[in-house]
């Protein structure tokens, strides 16, 4: 079975193929487990029942193979890839929650390259539970199986916004009423001292120099983590769950299940 296919894309560790059994079990072609594994598998497989898709036993060393030696955890799913959103998706989705008295929060990430820092931005996102997550074209890295897998299932359930233009897409967010907050540790003000509510996209820059100079300019703010200790920054994917779930809790959210 070839890893790369026009036509499909690979999803290996269990909370990734389980997440895409959970959201879009019609997406799955195939769904190999090891024959090695034991009984820790029995929710995944539950799963996969219910849903009726047969899954197949074959050897470690085939699915060490498939998934280019990641480590798979015994469990990888063949599978058609996601449908892929766009600007125009985005607009289309904004107007119509604007419409609908929603209040739309985004993560935009401005040029991501670590497929692991992208998968951990994308789990902590849906964990907190943002409508998407923007992202540009050309200057973030794919999602790819390390980057599926490191996102636990986030990635098939959340929509990923591929834009060709991220600052122009953050114009036409602010043209609609979102308030854009970039992140930065030159900021004067820190998250505990704005005010994070009503429509927003949260801008997390890249992880060795931060937001783009364009990017840091189309924003309506600009906010920082302050630091006790004595570095300077933490993880993208880290700053990306600081600043989420201070979200969470300014807005009243954070005790809903």
């Amino acid at each position: 079975m070839a890893k790369n296919r026009s036509q499909e894309v690979v999803v290996y560790g269990v909370h990734a193929v389980k997440g895409l059994l959970d959201a879009a079990p019609e997406r799955v072609l195939e769904l190999f487990i090891s024959n090695e594994q034991g009984d820790n598998l029995s929710g995944l497989l539950a799963s996969a029942q219910a849903v009726g898709i047969k899954v197949q036993t074959t050897t470690k060393g085939h699915l060490n193979d498939w998934s280019g030696d990641q480590t798979h955890q015994g469990v990888l799913a063949r599978v058609k890839p996601a449908p892929e959103f766009g600007e125009r998706d985005l607009k289309v989705f904004l107007n119509t929650a604007l419409a609908a008295n929603q209040v739309p929060v985004f993560l935009a990430l401005d040029h991501i390259q670590d497929p692991h820092n992208l998968g951990a931005c994308i789990r902590t996102a849906e964990a907190a539970g943002v409508d998407g997550v923007i992202v540009s074209k050309n200057q973030t890295a794919p999602l790819t199986e390390v980057a599926r897998k490191v996102a636990s299932g986030a990635a098939e359930t959340l929509p990923i916004y591929r834009v060709a233009n991220l600052v122009r897409a953050l114009e036409q967010l602010k043209k609609e009423g979102v308030w854009v907050l970039g992140s930065s540790d030159k900021a004067d003000q820190n998250i505990y001292q704005s005010k994070l509510q009503g429509a927003l996209c949260f801008v997390m820059g890249s992880e060795g120099t931060g937001l783009k100079s364009l990017t840091a300019q189309v924003c309506d703010e600009m906010i920082s983590i302050p630091m006790r200790g004595s570095v300077s920054s933490v993880n993208v994917s880290v700053a990306t769950g600081i600043v989420l779930f201070e979200w969470l809790r300014q807005s009243g959210l954070s005790s809903s299940n």
